[in-house]
């Protein structure tokens, strides 16, 4: 079976976790219980968890001529990613990201400078035109600039390649957007920011789910954490809950580390049903780990969760 072609335009940040008893006040100083530093970004993240599955990822970005530049290069060439259309620039510097992780829980909080790769320019997207035509499924995020999203999405709609949108990080959308757009796939939080209903229940993330698929995306995802997701769409509409694991240790990049597995996962079974699964096994293993690239799992680990699950619970989805 050829490899599934996954091409993921957004974000490479380099992360600064530090890890905290609990968020300080203003103008508090509070001792943290330790540091990393690693690779980041919400689009970056998902294409090393589409690689990890055995796809064949492209990224599409733009880091600065900087230390924090170097180290996107060789997360992509440790990989297998391929980084063709990551540009360079001369004059800002890589995206940074100051994460929050709160000790006891796993929980995060998280302070985001997209860098260079808000200086993105058309050019640079017009040249990467080949990787999102010939690729099987477009993964997107909204960190790049909304034209070039605009853009970018119009690009893969002519070349009739399907669209992957996360809606992450939360900002104004256009929604004229969405009826090219195959599954949107934001989290509760940020289903609640773009349409100004709450999305506290297993109910509201239907409503949700099913508001934007009245708004033209073929189908959404709502992402819920430690309650799974929901999918809503023209075959049905499936709730998979969280997988249980032996201890949440950092929830960074878990909601990454889905879309990216969802995404390789429908691109090789064209199942949403069983990419859905696989996506919320990705994210509940990648809290079990500290890091967002890091803590993206192979199939084999995924595979193997699901086999534990299947032989607890006799569910076989």
């Amino acid at each position: 079976m050829a490899r599934p072609r996954i091409a993921v335009m957004g974000l490479f940040a380099a992360d600064l976790v530090s890890r905290v008893p609990r968020l300080p006040h203003w103008h508090e100083t509070l001792e943290a219980l330790g540091a990393a530093l690693g690779p980041g970004g919400k689009a970056s993240n998902q294409a090393i968890a589409a690689a990890r599955l055995g796809a064949d990822a492209r990224f599409i970005g733009k880091v600065g001529a900087d230390p924090f530049g170097e180290m996107a290069k060789r997360l992509y060439d440790e990989e297998g990613v391929d980084r063709t259309h990551l540009a360079t620039s001369a004059g800002e510097a890589t995206g940074t990201a100051l994460i929050l992780v709160d000790d006891s829980s796993g929980h995060n909080a998280i302070v985001v400078n997209n860098g260079a790769t808000a200086g993105m320019t058309a050019a640079e997207l017009e040249a990467a035109e080949p990787a999102i035509r010939g690729a099987d499924v477009f993964l997107l995020t909204l960190e790049a600039p909304m034209p070039l999203v605009a853009r970018a999405i119009a690009m893969a709609r002519a070349a009739g390649v399907p669209v992957v949108l996360n809606t992450a990080p939360a900002r104004a959308l256009d929604w004229s957007m969405l009826p090219a757009v195959a599954v949107v796939t934001p989290n509760e939080v940020e289903a609640a920011g773009l349409l100004g209903v709450p999305v506290a229940s297993l109910e509201d993330a239907w409503r949700a789910a099913r508001e934007f698929r009245a708004r033209g995306a073929e189908a959404a995802i709502v992402t819920l954490g430690e309650r799974g997701a929901v999918l809503s769409s023209g075959e049905g509409e499936v709730h998979v809950p969280a997988f249980a694991v032996p201890r949440v240790v950092d929830t960074t990049g878990a909601g990454d580390a889905f879309t990216g597995a969802f995404a390789a996962r429908w691109a090789t079974s064209d199942d949403m049903g069983s990419a859905l699964v696989w996506g919320v096994a990705a994210g509940a293993l990648a809290c079990t780990s500290k890091g967002a690239a890091a803590s993206c799992a192979d199939a084999a680990r995924i595979a193997e969760l699901l086999d534990l699950h299947r032989t607890a619970t006799g569910d076989l989805a």
